[in-house]
């Protein structure tokens, strides 16, 4: 097999020629695009051609000096990739021990002379430091106004300049004590969403697991989570409502749905003072009319399923003889149809999974090919894996346990992820820093969405949307309905009826496939 990663020509120190070569080994162990494997190929080559030091000799100064004479040649952009190559490099011999300092600082640091969005003050913890001034070099880079980014700098100066605890340990509840010890409203969005747009950034960088700054309707992730957040002015209502959320908690209904369903009635009962058993079909109907007039059709038929369920609670607990929701009040919006990847689309995506990691390949593998929902994925151990039988054992919704199946390419591409694996994380997919921890919910998110904007395919990839891929695929090809109910863990049929809505194409495949 052709040995394209490793240098074409000897170097005239042989200790750099055989460090060189390891890294370059080791970046195409790990799955890296080729194209940036032989451009680290190409530049280390050029430049230690003509540096012959050890290692621990090269200074930022070699360096500035070689990439200076290529300024002429190169776009700014070029030059910018050509230092983040060396100080990867530098930063892999600092890991194994042959050179005591990293001589390549941030780009940052030497290239841009305009360093107006640079953090004004040295903060107590390094770390710190050199993350918030990445992020907002990415800010600069990507020309956001210099008011915001001036904002955004101002925001986590002040916060990090009181703490020497690193961004990756930060929780809620250090952001939410700054904001009070501050004076500032927890509830301000700009400060939170400052916050959040620098943790997601660490999450795109590989920094960080899952984002601790919730969105304000994901918040209550502790404790009584189901509890209404506010007192109502009808303590019966207020009684009634906790004791229905406690019930859906006890059933096994997913957080998310808990809280929307608290939030909805948190809404819908907060101004009533009269008892919710003496609201009538047509005073519920008017508070549609005058408060969600302008939603769309879908989210007025989910707050009124809401509503239903709420009051059918009430008739089974006895306290009212019948639902006031009437199914004349319901809206009848057209079924839409699943949003899925045509054959084109598939072809584009497969051809740019062969760049990338090999844990990201099996992402894709894995959920195109088992129509598994994130968080089913997200939560997988090795353990929940049989490579053999092609099967694993999810926790679906409603905590129930189901057997999927994935495709003999998804098994080969496991079984190889595995094997190249060196932590004892008992997780499926791992970060892919020396933590090695499970794999967040958002980071797979975040991995598809590049890798579909990568492709060029219409609209945005996300897992949900491989999993309309997968029931599509699966009953044009012919499946029973009940048996991709039953791969997609669909406790109703009814639910997975909704892929019988094929395109026009797809219905005249099946008829020539059948009828000819």
């Amino acid at each position: 097999m052709e040995e394209s990663w490793l240098l074409t020509k000897p170097l005239p120190n042989k200790e750099n020629h055989r460090v060189v070569n390891e890294y370059l080994l080791l970046l195409k162990n790990e799955q890296r695009n080729k194209r940036i494997i032989l451009m680290t190929r190409n530049v280390f080559q050029e430049f230690f051609q003509v540096h012959n030091v050890p290692l621990s000799a090269i200074t930022m100064q070699n360096v500035e000096k070689w990439v200076t004479e290529k300024k002429k040649a190169c776009t700014k952009r070029t030059i910018l990739q050509y230092l983040s190559l060396f100080r990867k490099f530098f930063r892999y011999c600092l890991v194994e021990g042959l050179i005591d300092e990293q001589p390549i600082p941030y780009m940052y640091e030497k290239i841009n002379g305009d360093d107006d969005w640079k953090l004004k003050r040295t903060l107590p913890n390094e770390e710190n430091q050199q993350m918030i001034n990445d992020y907002l070099f990415m800010l600069h880079t990507e020309r956001w106004t210099k008011l915001t980014i001036k904002r955004y700098r101002t925001i986590l100066q002040s916060f990090f300049k009181e703490t020497t605890t690193p961004f990756s340990e930060i929780d809620f509840a250090d952001v939410k004590r700054w904001m009070t010890k501050n004076n500032i409203d927890s509830q301000t969005t700009s400060h939170l969403s400052t916050f959040r747009s620098f943790f997601n950034y660490c999450i795109q960088k590989g920094m960080l697991d899952t984002q601790p700054i919730p969105y304000k309707w994901k918040e209550g992730n502790s404790g009584s989570y189901w509890r209404l957040r506010m007192q109502l002015p009808n303590q019966e209502n207020h009684k009634e409502i906790n004791e229905f959320l406690l019930s859906l908690k006890v059933s096994n209904y997913s957080k998310h749905t808990i809280l929307s369903y608290r939030n909805f009635l948190q809404k819908f009962f907060k101004d009533r003072k009269e008892a919710s058993f003496s609201l009538t079909s047509s005073q519920i109907q008017q508070w549609f009319i005058q408060n969600e007039k302008d939603f769309q059709e879908a989210t007025i038929k989910n707050h009124l399923i809401i509503l239903s369920t709420f009051y059918n609670f009430c008739v089974e607990e006895g306290t009212i003889n019948k639902s006031p929701i009437k199914s004349r009040m319901f809206p009848r919006p057209r079924m839409a149809i699943p949003k899925y990847l045509d054959k084109e689309e598939v072809a584009k995506i497969r051809e740019k999974t062969d760049q990338l990691w090999l844990r990201d390949r099996c992402i894709f593998e894995f959920l195109y090919t088992s129509g598994c929902r994130v968080d089913e994925v997200h939560r997988l151990d090795r353990s929940d894996v049989d490579l053999e039988k092609r099967m694993a054992m999810v926790l679906g919704k409603g905590k129930k346990y189901r057997q999927v199946h994935f495709s003999e390419k998804c098994a080969n591409l496991l079984e190889l992820y595995i094997e190249r694996r060196m932590d004892s994380n008992p997780a499926l997919l791992v970060t892919s820093n020396q933590k090695a921890n499970r794999l967040s919910k958002d980071m797979i998110r975040s991995i598809l969405k590049k890798l579909g904007e990568d492709a060029g395919i219409s609209g945005s990839l996300h897992p949900h949307r491989l999993r309309h891929t997968y029931a599509t695929e699966m009953l044009a090809k012919g499946a029973d309905l009940l048996f991709i109910a039953d791969e997609l863990g669909h406790t109703d049929v009814q639910t997975t009826q909704i892929y019988a809505n094929l395109p026009k194409q797809e219905l005249i495949s099946l008829y020539r496939k059948y009828m000819g």
